[in-house]
């Protein structure tokens, strides 16, 4: 483990890591280095009450297919399905041995993994998003001290698996939903868009790509836009919504938040959005 120093450092690697938006990946392997030691990180899927350990190079193919669509339920012979469903770390001195790892126990110690602590990750309100394990190569106990370590990178960890999911949520709404979607930047401007918007405007995404949003709203909604962006901007969550009964208002704009994404149905006249 390092000193104090070196783990403000690292923490200030992780968050510029996030800040970035850099893959869950990247951002895993950082900590993994940091550590010097060979870690797993599982997702808690909760639509399907489901876990499964993330692609990692410290693993086989074989292994990480293993642990995939595992239940997180009671009873499941998985080290970290129990810290998962009992919200608690637990600790397993030797795999050979412990009664967690039956189901896992020959594919383990396959992967020359003898010992493993496994941590829950939880949000602040207690929210479930995985869990994080350490592996080392011969037994070994719990330590007051590690598991004070294990407990400041979960939290690490959290925040990690926190934006990721914001990542791929945000990447959903420029995809999926048949609304035209927008992202701003902190000054207001079109950072990207999505191809129904493309649609609703006529204009091409290459053209929408740093237009301000004053651009895009109705003059006589523009006040209470700005007022919301601004609350946005500040990390508040923004629901601004318009009657669509006056015929030359046909902008109606149906959500913001603090991703400053904004939702818009039927467009204005071509020529009125310039």
């Amino acid at each position: 483990m390092l000193d104090e120093f070196s783990l403000l450092e690292t923490q200030q690697l992780i968050h510029e890591l996030i800040a970035q938006r850099a893959p869950l990946e990247r951002t895993l392997e950082a900590i993994a280095n940091w550590l010097n030691m060979t870690e797993a990180c599982v997702r808690y899927e909760p639509r399907h009450w489901t876990l499964r350990l993330l692609a990692s190079h410290r693993f086989s193919t074989f292994y990480i297919q293993r642990l995939q669509d595992v239940p997180g339920a009671p009873g499941v012979a998985y080290c970290f399905a129990t810290a998962a469903f009992e919200r608690r770390l637990v600790v397993s001195e030797d795999i050979a041995t412990e009664p967690c790892w039956e189901a896992l126990q020959e594919a383990a110690l396959a992967e020359g993994l003898r010992s493993c602590w496994s941590s829950p990750v939880m949000t602040a309100e207690g929210t479930l998003l995985g869990t994080f394990g350490t592996y080392y190569p011969t037994s070994r106990k719990q330590t007051q001290e590690g598991q004070r370590w294990l407990q400041r990178v979960s939290t690490m960890i959290a925040l990690a698996m926190l934006s990721d999911s914001d990542i791929r949520e945000h990447r959903s709404l420029l995809v999926n939903p048949p609304d035209g979607v927008y992202e701003f930047d902190l000054e207001g401007h079109v950072q990207r868009c999505n191809a129904a918007y493309e649609r609703i405007t006529s204009y091409p995404k290459a053209e929408l790509i740093g237009w301000h949003y004053n651009e895009l709203v109705d003059p006589a909604y523009l006040q209470l836009t700005q007022e919301g962006f601004a609350t946005a901007c500040h990390g508040e969550e923004v629901c601004l919504r318009f009657s669509n009964l006056i015929k030359i208002i046909n902008l109606k704009i149906l959500a913001t938040d603090y991703k400053k994404h904004l939702r818009v149905k039927k467009n204005q006249p071509k020529e009125s959005l310039r």
